[in-house]
């Protein structure tokens, strides 16, 4: 009891500092709140923790020590001052203007309200009333470390970085451990690119308040400029334990963690960003894209809706969310919400095109040309010349789509999207022997979502169940096969295969392709790599090959058809779909995809040591509501052929 009676007679201040001397944060957290919930009469004391919150940085709660000084002392002008400053700092500069003005109505020479007023102007982008408020401060308190350093604030925000780093040089001339002016001159320094020296002036900052997480926060910004990235996680981490229940800290932990590659930790400390401030507007808007990048589209979707939810106005979570509803085929909610973004920003030509490819995969084309000319219009870059190369294709509309795949070419000659390709199927060049391997894996990429969904509810597909109906009679009987799903996709042959398989391997160019197929949990070995490469890696490793809708992608057949009969034991079965050339024996359709005539196949299984089992003609899918005439094979791999090497 008496320890109590001593605490309290000495003031809430003083025992707050000796527990922050003996590293108690707990403690002196502890007692903070007990003394911002105890009256008093005193404004001494009050003020004097207010101080103390605010060499903390606790200036939410700084105000609120404050407004009891002001209450225990009539309105005193030092205490309103006080409370300008904490107002400032908590985000709220306009009340702080008008507190400090009520200050200065009571005691037009209090240096402090000028120089707090100074701030407040400042903050509000009103830099030079906050210069003459800030020499009236230096005015009539010039060998005051404060009124310097407000004074040089007002001249680095006009870029006179000179004349504020001289007025820093003498308030630290005069108070060289003062933290507020070592940090403010810290955050012109690293603004002028000298990031070594910015942290060692926040060192002496910390230094002299080491309870202070807004000081660890601006290091770790420096040490990340400065490339010291290891340390500057530590000070951010240390921020954060300071002053945990800070959302700024969470987000610029998030923000941090992102730079340097960690997607996991980003998303863990964004989310704590939002635990704590559930409106915080920053995290809303890119929590749903660091879902996305991590693959975990159901949480981003969920993200986007919470963004949606809570700024419903805002355009870029509006297409955000459009283009996650894209990506997993609900392709409805994904107009409404594209037309909404549009509503809100009609220059966004983003949005625009978004719409667009949501409108082309319902079939709505005309409606499609006419967002993505919109958006043309606005941007005309090699995205929007990508569109409407696509949309004027599948119109019929061939020399505008060359035209527009000619201009997306000159600016993006990399051609990422296989834009040759279908110039090469609209006759104005020649055809590649293959799809592009790069756009191919971008292609399938962007699918592997909806994959499923628009291709057997949309288009009919029809490849895996041709491949089970050639293989099922022949691998009745159990489940000793080595087989591989070339070009496994998200799965949909593997699934009909399962059950035949001892071995059930799987590869696909797409990454995310795989990531799909690897949901379904039928496969002992999935791969992400090219088909070929992957087949001469495994030379007689199998018994049964399947192909669905793969080799359509393939002009000349030589070189997987050669790779598959290596990789096949004797006797071994190559299942695969095509789709039928009426009379060239390789043909580029006008949809970027390859046809096959029925002679060239025999052709080259004859010549790779295969015997035709079968060779039907078959519907494989549907493309704009017609039927795509297909070719549904079944090889053999001939014991007195052996493979080519």
């Amino acid at each position: 009891m008496s320890g109590e009676t001593d605490r309290n007679a000495r003031g809430p201040a003083e025992t707050i500092r000796d527990l922050l001397a003996q590293n108690d944060l707990a403690g002196a957290l502890r007692r903070i709140d007990e003394a911002l919930a105890e009256e008093t009469d005193d404004p001494e004391e009050a003020a004097a923790l207010a101080r103390l919150l605010g060499e903390m940085g606790r200036w939410r709660l700084a105000r609120l020590a404050w407004e009891k000084a002001v209450r225990a002392s009539s309105d005193s002008p030092e205490a309103l001052a006080g409370l300008g400053l904490a107002l400032g700092n908590a985000g709220a500069p306009e009340q702080a203007l008008k507190v400090c003005e009520a200050a200065l109505d009571a005691a037009p020479d209090l240096w402090e309200a000028h120089k707090n007023r100074g701030l407040a102007l400042l903050r509000l982008g009103r830099a030079e009333e906050a210069e003459a408020s800030c020499r009236r401060a230096l005015e009539l308190a010039p060998e005051a470390p404060e009124a310097l350093s407000g004074l040089a604030l007002t001249q680095m925000t006009q870029s006179r970085f000179a004349e504020a780093e001289t007025l820093f040089n003498k308030a630290l001339d005069l108070q060289p451990d003062h933290a507020g002016v070592l940090s403010n001159k810290a955050f012109m320094v690293r603004r002028l690119g000298r990031a070594r020296e910015a942290a060692a002036l926040l060192r002496r900052a910390i230094e002299a308040r080491p309870f202070n997480s807004s000081l660890r926060n601006s290091l770790a910004a420096a040490l990340m400029d400065a490339g010291d990235t290891e340390e500057a996680l530590q000070a951010m981490s240390r921020a954060v334990d300071i002053f945990p229940e800070n959302a700024g800290l969470h987000y610029n932990m998030s923000a941090m963690l992102l730079r340097v590659g960690d997607v996991v930790g980003a998303i863990r400390a964004m989310q704590r960003t939002l635990a704590i401030s559930p409106n915080h507007p920053e995290a809303l808007a890119n929590l749903p894209a660091l879902l996305s990048q991590a693959g975990r589209t159901k949480e981003a979707l969920e993200a986007s809706r919470r963004l949606a939810s809570a700024m419903p106005d805002y355009a870029g979570g509006r297409y955000n969310l459009a283009v996650l509803l894209l990506r997993t085929g609900a392709l409805p909610e994904a107009e409404e919400h594209a037309r909404h973004a549009v509503r809100c920003d009609p220059d966004m030509a983003d949005a625009r095109l978004c719409l667009a490819q949501i409108l082309k995969l319902q079939g709505r084309c005309e409606e499609a040309l006419e967002q993505a000319l919109a958006a043309h219009g606005q941007r005309p870059d090699a995205v929007s010349h990508l569109a409407l190369g696509s949309l004027c294709k599948r119109l019929g509309k061939r020399e505008e789509a060359v035209e527009h795949f000619e201009n997306y070419l000159r600016l993006q000659p990399d051609d990422p999207d296989g834009a040759a390709l279908f110039l090469a199927a609209l006759g104005a060049r020649r055809p590649p022997k293959t799809y592009p391997e790069n756009a191919a894996r971008r292609l399938f990429d962007q699918m592997a979502e909806r994959y499923d969904q628009q291709l057997v509810q949309g288009l009919g597909y029809q490849g895996h169940r041709l491949i089970y109906e050639l293989l099922a009679d022949r691998l009745q009987g159990g489940r000793g096969r080595r087989i591989l799903d070339l070009g496994c996709g998200s799965g949909l042959c593997g699934a009909m295969l399962a059950p035949f398989a001892s071995r059930l391997h799987g590869v696909d160019l797409s990454p995310k392709m795989v990531e799909k197929a690897r949901e379904l949990c039928v496969y002992d070995e999935l791969a992400a790599g090219e088909a070929v490469k992957f087949l001469l890696e495994r030379p007689a490793g199998y018994d049964v090959v399947a192909a669905g809708d793969v080799l359509v992608y393939m002009g000349e057949l030589d070189d997987v058809v050669a790779a598959v009969r290596r990789s096949l034991d004797r006797d071994g079965l190559f299942a695969f779909t095509l789709e039928k050339s009426p009379d060239e024996p390789v043909a580029l359709g006008i949809s970027g995809r390859f046809a096959h005539a029925p002679d060239y196949v025999r052709a080259k299984a004859a010549q790779c040591g295969f015997i035709v089992l079968s060779l039907e003609d078959a519907e494989v899918r549907r493309e704009e509501g017609r039927p795509v005439k297909g070719l549904a094979v079944l090889l053999q791999a001939r014991e007195d052929a052996p493979c080519r090497d």
